[in-house]
């Protein structure tokens, strides 16, 4: 191999290198950051939740990404490491969307009953649970923008509401159970959705 073509080698490894850090740094930025300054705020509340992952990212970029968010400080590397997941079959979004089809090609929106808008009160909304007997039950929350995923009772998310929403024009929330029996939709302008499967 010539000089030439170990160069053009050596070039083309680096260039590889610094496409897959932009890569993950991209995914971050987009998907986790603003989130994980969320989640900072949120750990100093009386609300009980769990985090249940962070993300669910291929194998070669796990390490990346551990590297970013532990650089921010907000989360341990060893908490990163036990919450990056690279098994697919975890993905809770994509099995409500498989549950729950979106009526819209190009945003999730999934077909179902409106239940009030953002005029009505979070006491109202507990009452709609109250009489299904749903409020104290245990949910995964997340968002139709970012990754990570969260375990609360639901009580605890209605009653916070204000605090789990995020001033974004296109970041709904979904609500559900782990066998995806029900659904509650809240949408970026504060329209409530809910339906059964």
């Amino acid at each position: 191999m010539s000089r030439n073509d170990t160069n053009k080698e050596n070039l083309d490894t680096k260039r590889k290198k610094l496409q897959f850090k932009l890569a993950v740094s991209d995914f971050y930025a987009n998907y986790m950051k603003e989130w994980m300054h969320l989640y900072r705020s949120w750990a100093q509340l009386p609300i009980h939740f769990q985090l249940v992952y962070l993300g669910i990212v291929e194998q070669e970029y796990k390490e990346h990404l551990i590297q970013i968010i532990n650089n921010e400080g907000i989360i341990s590397s060893q908490g990163a490491l036990d919450l990056i997941f690279i098994d697919f079959e975890k993905d809770v979004l994509n099995d409500l969307q498989l549950n729950y089809p979106s009526k819209n090609l190009l945003s999730y929106n999934p077909d179902l009953k409106s239940i009030g808008n953002y005029y009505i009160e979070p006491s109202n909304i507990l009452k709609y649970f109250e009489d299904k007997e749903l409020t104290h039950i245990s949910v995964y929350l997340l968002y139709t923008r970012y990754a990570p995923v969260i375990r609360l009772p639901l009580h605890e998310f209605i009653l916070n509401y204000g605090i789990f929403k995020v001033d974004d024009y296109y970041d709904d929330i979904l609500v559900f159970p782990a066998d995806y029996s029900w659904l509650l939709f809240c949408s970026s302008d504060d329209e409530w959705s809910f339906g059964f499967k």
